[in-house]
């Protein structure tokens, strides 16, 4: 068993990312903002005027996170990468990427006692599908984000894939198809017969051309070969396009893995959101609305169903935002995500699952409203790979409703033979291991109440309106990994998630 342990342990260390129990680190809880939409994508407000708001809602850091691309093409069967038009809006790749980092490093540089940590809002996957009742086309699942920090070099960004940017594409036998044209190229060629003398000023080249019946066959078959090979050159099909039906997670996990071989992170945004709108074909520029018109006619539906059941599809992200949209049917005790951290203790997963809380914050300059979301940081000092590792280990706390302002969790450990975990931490578990949870309340009556879940399920449930200090033993773990970690509910809403700490038997 203690072998199996201590491999456990350093197996888990390497692949994982956490840390076991550091027993004498003492951190420091700094407040952060994660996901703000400047007008480089679309928002109201200025990178700057952006971090001045985070600032003045007592955060001491900020992500930013605009959108690297929010652009869908079209393309008109079977010349698709031909006859082509995009719909498009502002973001990274159109304001420029390295213009978009640099300004971010120059407010960060500006603003003491403050870090402004650049992130994107990645659009990986959009596909096209045609409802054969009343023949309407739909943009399906371009609302299907991802956030990713950590990439900060301009030729990272670039190559992250998407549709728009591309991914990696193959050889297949649909695709060499596209290569038979060169078939009846070749027979145009033969079939051509190019004029012997010249002919009289009285003649007309076309005189000349239709004189030979053979050329009449033959030039427009070279042109038409010609255009089918340009259209399918090189002869290669992406791994994912937007004309086939949903691909599901594939497109994402090419994304994930990516973003790990780039040394960044990913976590899923809203994954429980749903968005649904209406585009008509009046665009304002009367070619784009014409061919808008031939295309889609009435326009096209977009849609983007909740998605949530890809974080059990994919694999090695880093984590989800909890909070707005991702504690019903993933966060609450019972749900998707402790599927994922049991599959984690099990084995069946490489990598724990860590919660964050994204604010989505794309206009006004209200501190109220920048407050209303926030993520804590457990850092022992405060500057950008600090953040960055606790984002990366798990040490933080989610809260929403402003409930930063009037509650503090002075101490969420784990405590067992003499040592002691925090969040995101791994613990040997010993028969007086115990959580012990300390909240400080401002005085305002909040009348919350305490869910400690373990390892799937309810371990113990107590409601509190006043700061003190609570004590749960812990059980030992069915499987030879266990976790805890805590829910706290207002008014039968989630309010604040920590992330889990883990024991080994």
């Amino acid at each position: 068993m203690k072998i199996f342990a201590a491999c456990s342990m350093a197996i888990l260390v390497f692949f994982s990312g956490y840390m076991p129990s550091q027993a004498d680190t003492e951190y420091q809880q700094v407040i952060g903002i994660i996901h703000m939409d400047s007008e480089v994508s679309g928002g109201d407000n200025t990178l700057e005027m952006l971090a001045a708001v985070a600032r003045n809602a007592d955060a001491g850091l900020a992500i930013i996170t605009d959108h690297d691309t929010q652009k869908a093409t079209y393309g008109m069967w079977p010349l698709r990468n031909i006859l082509r038009v995009s719909h498009s809006r502002a973001s990274i790749r159109q304001y420029g990427i390295s213009k978009y980092l640099d300004e971010i490093a120059e407010i960060d540089r500006d603003m003491e006692d403050f870090v402004y940590i650049p992130g994107i809002e990645a659009v990986p996957y959009y596909c096209w599908t045609r409802n054969p009742l009343d023949n309407v086309l739909s943009l399906q699942n371009i609302h299907r984000h991802v956030l990713i920090m950590g990439l900060e070099e301009p030729e990272q960004i670039k190559k992250l894939p998407s549709i728009e940017a591309g991914y990696p594409s193959r050889v297949t036998r649909e695709s060499l198809l596209g290569a038979l044209w060169v078939i009846p190229l070749l027979i145009a060629f033969f079939l051509y017969k190019p004029q012997k003398q010249s002919y009289s000023h009285y003649d007309s080249w076309f005189t000349s051309l239709i004189s030979r019946p053979s050329n009449l066959i033959a030039l427009p078959m070279m042109i038409v070969s010609v255009v089918f090979l340009f259209n399918n050159f090189p002869f290669k099909k992406p791994v994912v396009d937007q004309y086939r039906s949903d691909a599901g997670a594939k497109p994402f996990q090419e994304v994930i893995d990516y973003v790990n071989r780039e040394g960044g992170l990913l976590f899923w945004a809203h994954p429980e959101s749903s968005y649904q709108q209406h585009l008509g074909s009046e665009q304002g520029n009367p070619l784009v609305s014409l061919l808008l018109k031939m295309i889609f006619k009435d326009g096209f539906e977009i849609r983007t169903d909740p998605y949530y059941k890809l974080l059990n599809e994919t694999h090695d992200y880093t984590g989800f935002a909890i909070f707005w949209e991702g504690y019903t049917y993933v966060g609450n005790p019972g749900g998707l995500w402790d599927s994922l951290l049991l599959q984690f203790c099990r084995g069946t997963r490489e990598r724990p699952v860590w919660a964050i809380a994204e604010l989505d914050m794309e206009e006004g300059t209200d501190p109220e409203a920048a407050s209303e979301v926030q993520t804590v940081f457990l850092v022992t000092e405060k500057t950008k790979e600090a953040y960055l590792d606790a984002l990366r280990k798990g040490r933080i706390y989610c809260f929403t409703n402003n409930l930063t302002r009037d509650v503090t969790i002075r101490d969420y450990s784990v405590y067992a033979d003499g040592k002691r975990a925090v969040s995101g931490e791994l613990i040997g578990y010993a028969k007086d291991a115990n959580l012990t949870l300390d909240l400080e309340f401002t005085g305002k009556d909040l009348n919350l109440e305490v869910f400690v879940v373990s390892d799937g399920g309810i371990l113990s449930r107590k409601r509190i309106s006043a700061s003190g200090t609570m004590i749960f033993p812990l059980p030992e773990p069915e499987d030879e990994m266990g976790y805890v970690r805590v829910a706290i509910y207002q008014n039968d809403s989630m309010r604040i998630a920590t992330n889990p700490i883990f024991f080994l038997k």
